[in-house]
């Protein structure tokens, strides 16, 4: 009887998929469509500035909403993801967010001589490690980053740590953007050698 009663009351913990983490950046002026797993008919609540909307969680364990269209601010926030459980995001920012894409050379290294001068909390940089992303929630992930001297540093041999991905590319365009546009910039780098446009 005991197993029984365990199997009936356990919940599953409300989930999201890993583009959603610490340090994100959220594109400005559009609906934030934010998504994730549950239990069954879960409600699932999320909260951003102020705003919250609420759904429940399908037959097939997906939940989806949408958030009202948000202008950057300059502040940060708290992402509050309520469902069986809670999860909280800190240090989200609300702006501009573009896609960084291409083959093996849009991975290149910040060049030394500009690491130091890297210093931009709020340019944040998404990095899709190894594959072009397909489906599901972007398992080969590390999270959202915040541009620092030492998130752009490579390791001694010139290759590409995996917790410090910054590109050149990806890092001048954002560089430029914020510059320019006096808005939080995030970046999405997803870069393969050898794929092509349809990839």
């Amino acid at each position: 009887g005991q197993l029984w009663l365990l199997q009936t009351y356990a919940q599953a913990d409300v989930q999201l998929p890993k583009i959603f983490t610490d340090h994100m950046v959220i594109q400005q002026e559009l609906l934030i469509n934010i998504w994730g797993k549950a239990d069954v008919g879960e409600k699932v609540t999320v909260s951003l500035n102020g705003k919250s909307v609420t759904t429940h969680a399908r037959e097939d364990r997906a939940w989806r909403l949408a958030l009202p269209a948000m202008k950057t601010d300059g502040k940060t926030h708290t992402l509050k993801v309520q469902g069986n459980n809670t999860i909280e995001l800190q240090n989200i920012l609300i702006g501009e967010v573009w896609l960084c894409s291409g083959q093996s050379n849009m991975g290149r290294p910040v060049p030394g001589a500009a690491i130091e001068k890297a210093n931009y909390p709020n340019i944040r940089l998404f990095h899709v490690n190894g594959k072009t992303p397909r489906r599901g929630d972007l398992d080969e992930v590390v999270g959202w980053l915040v541009c620092t001297p030492e998130a752009v540093r490579t390791s001694g041999d010139g290759s590409r740590s995996k917790r410090r991905p910054f590109s050149e590319v990806a890092y001048e365009f954002g560089r430029r953007l914020h510059e320019v546009l006096k808005v939080p910039v995030g970046i999405i780098q997803s870069n393969t050698g050898g794929s092509t446009a349809k990839d």
